[in-house]
């Protein structure tokens, strides 16, 4: 998923992965949630490749924070997504000799799973 001019920029689709067993669990209804940003949320799972738009995918994690009534949702949802849900990146970060390394790994491979994102240390 490299970022090409005129599209809008994208996150992986795994990283969707867990959030239909946590809507569950706080009793929020997932097509409340997905529905609005035009997203079929029957046709997520853990396998599901390709992106969504960025600004759907905040669309989503805002609107799960607000029907959820936990203001925490992105905290909670983060706790529970292990790195390799991450894909690739998350799998070479798996892969490192060192958590040092992982870090390194996983801050640099990062614009692969979000495009127009950074993350560092």
């Amino acid at each position: 998923m490299g970022f090409m001019a005129g599209r809008e920029p994208q996150v992986a689709l795994c990283a969707t992965a867990g959030l239909l067993p946590l809507l569950k669990a706080l009793g929020t209804d997932a097509d409340r949630i997905f529905g609005p940003a035009g997203i079929d949320a029957a046709n997520l799972n853990a396998g599901s490749e390709g992106g969504i738009a960025l600004s759907c995918y905040v669309e989503v994690m805002e609107r799960a924070a607000q029907h959820s009534g936990r203001a925490d949702f992105g905290l909670i949802y983060g706790r529970s997504f292990p790195a390799s849900s991450h894909g690739l990146v998350g799998d070479i970060a798996l892969a490192a000799p060192s958590i040092g390394t992982a870090l390194r790994q996983f801050t640099d491979l990062f614009p692969l799973h979000q495009e127009a994102s950074e993350a560092r240390l």
